[in-house]
C-alpha cells in the first residue's frame, strides 16, 4: 500500500511549477514591451498652437485697390513643442473656413515674421519644452465701405494699427468686419461696443503647420474665437 501510494505521487503534474514558469514568461514579455512602447510614445512629435489677433500690428491694405480687395490683418502664433522630441516645422497651410469648407484666394497670406520683424526661414525648429511666436498677416475680403475709411485713414496720417482701425471705423459705426459699432468718448476714456452681427461676419481662419515628419498640427479660430487642434 505505501508503495503504491508513493508512485501515485511522482505521477501527478507539479501546477504550481507550470503556474510560475507561465508567470516568469509573461513578466519577461512584459518587461520587453513596455520599454518599446513607452519608447514609442516619448518619440511622438507633439505641438500646441495658439493664434491671437496684434492689436499693435499694421494693416495692410492693397496698394492697387483696382486689383484686390483683401485687407490683411496682423496675428501672433504662439508654437509649443509639448513633446519630448525635437521637431522641424517646414511648411503652412492656411485656410478660411466658409460655409463648411475650406477656401483659399489671392493675397490671403501675408508677411511671416519672427518676433523681431526678420522674415522666417523654414525650417521652424523647436527643441522639447521650447516655444516661439511668429507674426504672420492673414487676409479677408473687406467691403467698399471699409476700405474707403482704411484708405482715408492711410491717406491722412500713414500706416495704422489693428488697434488704430478699431477706433477709427467705430467713430463712423462700424467694424473692419462690415459689423455694426458704436463709439463713445467719456471724459477721455473711449467706450466702443460692437452688435453680435460683428461675431457673424468676421473671418474664421485654419492654419496647418506641416513638420519634417509630414505630421500635420492645426489651430482654427477667429479674433473672438480659437480652437486649438493637432
Amino acid at each position: 500500500m505505501g508503495k503504491k501510494k508513493k508512485q501515485r505521487n511522482n505521477s501527478q503534474p507539479d501546477y504550481f511549477a507550470r503556474v510560475i514558469a507561465v508567470l516568469g514568461l509573461v513578466f519577461a514579455i512584459v518587461a520587453i514591451v513596455v520599454p518599446v512602447w513607452q519608447e514609442s510614445i516619448n518619440e511622438k512629435e507633439r505641438l500646441s498652437v495658439w493664434m491671437r489677433p496684434n492689436s499693435g500690428g499694421i494693416v495692410l491694405i492693397p496698394d492697387n485697390r483696382k486689383n484686390s480687395n483683401v485687407v490683411q490683418i496682423p496675428w501672433l502664433f504662439t508654437l509649443s513643442n509639448t513633446g519630448k522630441v525635437k521637431l522641424s516645422i517646414t511648411s503652412y497651410d492656411v485656410f478660411q473656413m466658409e460655409n463648411g469648407g475650406l477656401s483659399r484666394f489671392n493675397n490671403m497670406v501675408g508677411l511671416v515674421r519672427n518676433s523681431d520683424d526678420s522674415p522666417v526661414v523654414p525650417p521652424i525648429t523647436l527643441d522639447a519644452g521650447e516655444s516661439k511666436t511668429i507674426k504672420m498677416h492673414l487676409g479677408f475680403r473687406a467691403d467698399s465701405g471699409v476700405l474707403d475709411s482704411l484708405y482715408s485713414h492711410y491717406d491722412e496720417r500713414g500706416s495704422f494699427t489693428l488697434n488704430d482701425s478699431l477706433h477709427v471705423l467705430a467713430k463712423e459705426g462700424r467694424t473692419i468686419y462690415g459689423g455694426n459699432a458704436s463709439y463713445k468718448d467719456m471724459d477721455g476714456s473711449v467706450l466702443i461696443t460692437i452688435d453680435t452681427e460683428f461675431y457673424k461676419s468676421e473671418p474664421v481662419y485654419r492654419v496647418e503647420f506641416i513638420t519634417g515628419r509630414n505630421e500635420r498640427f492645426f489651430v482654427q479660430g477667429s479674433e473672438t474665437v480659437s480652437k486649438f487642434g493637432s
